[in-house]
């Protein structure tokens, strides 16, 4: 669980491992990301204005063959939840759905170690926002074409697919102390990756020896993550291309603090008072770089 343009990919890419492919022989690890971890409420971002992608739903409907029973028994719209419904067990599911739109007891679903629920990541806004905006800008979905300026305003009045983050952090953060929940950030799985698988490892169940460590940091490793960057597999009927090919693609930089760079004192000062309203006063601080 992310609010977008947390990490959410990394932090996906790095549980599923853990759990299927710590020695790095499932061949099902060359399978689409959106594929071995469905994507919950992905139907919702279908816009009947847009061209179908043909080329990624064929991708997307191959790819489950193997992981949803019954496929023909799949019906209406809703393809994606009921595909996350029906995946193979033990499943790492995505949503950027805040705990509010979530069932009230699902940190209390699950009571066996290896079946933790919930591995939420949060990030500090002043990354975030930028990174939020380069989405914005790729996705024909959102198809942003404004300034800097504008899109920091957009942020900070809370007027983004997923907002409010204040909102959606603080119903993460009052939650951090329930056993089925573990927390982390952005910057923590930078700063120290290995402490924090550590502490993943020990949430999960996984068990993981010092080889299979080795092996989650070579295979979430930054350089590779770009290798095997999902957006390369994909076309123009989605994504404006143009300014993937500047910009980059979903795994651009893979850096805590590049906002220094980018962000202007008028910006920053918008930032840190959304910041001080929404988190701080609540006793939520973030580490900037």
């Amino acid at each position: 669980m992310t609010y977008p343009k947390c990490g959410t990919t990394w932090s996906q890419e790095i549980v599923w491992n853990m759990r299927n492919n710590p020695d790095l022989d499932n061949p099902d690890a060359d399978d689409a990301l959106f594929i071995r971890s469905p994507y919950l409420e992905m139907d919702m971002l279908s816009v009947p204005e847009m061209p179908v992608d043909a080329a990624a739903t064929a991708v997307f409907m191959k790819g489950i063959e193997k992981y949803v029973k019954d496929l023909d028994q799949l019906v209406g719209t809703a393809i994606y939840f009921q595909v996350a419904e029906a995946h193979w067990k033990p499943r790492t599911i995505k949503t950027h759905l805040p705990f509010s739109m979530l069932p009230k007891n699902l940190l209390d679903t699950c009571k066996v170690k290896s079946e933790k629920c919930v591995v939420y990541v949060s990030r500090n806004p002043k990354d975030n926002v930028l990174s939020a905006q380069h989405h914005y800008k790729l996705a024909k979905l959102h198809n942003f074409v404004g300034t800097q300026d504008e899109f920091v305003d957009l942020f900070v009045e809370d007027l983004l697919l997923y907002s409010p983050y204040g909102q959606h952090l603080r119903e993460a953060w009052s939650r951090r102390h329930h056993p089925n929940f573990f927390m982390t950030t952005f910057e923590e799985l930078k700063a120290d990756t290995r402490q924090q698988l550590t502490k993943l490892d020990a949430f999960l169940g996984t068990g993981l020896t010092d080889k299979q460590f080795d092996n989650i940091l070579q295979t979430t490793s930054f350089r590779t993550m770009q290798e095997k960057d999902q957006m390369q597999k994909l076309n123009e009927t989605s994504y404006n291309m143009d300014e993937g090919n500047k910009e980059g693609l979903f795994v651009r930089q893979g850096k805590a603090g590049t906002w220094r760079d980018k962000i202007t004192p008028e910006q920053n000062a918008k930032l840190d008072l959304w910041i001080k309203k929404n988190f701080t006063d609540h006793g939520i601080d973030f580490k900037y770089d």
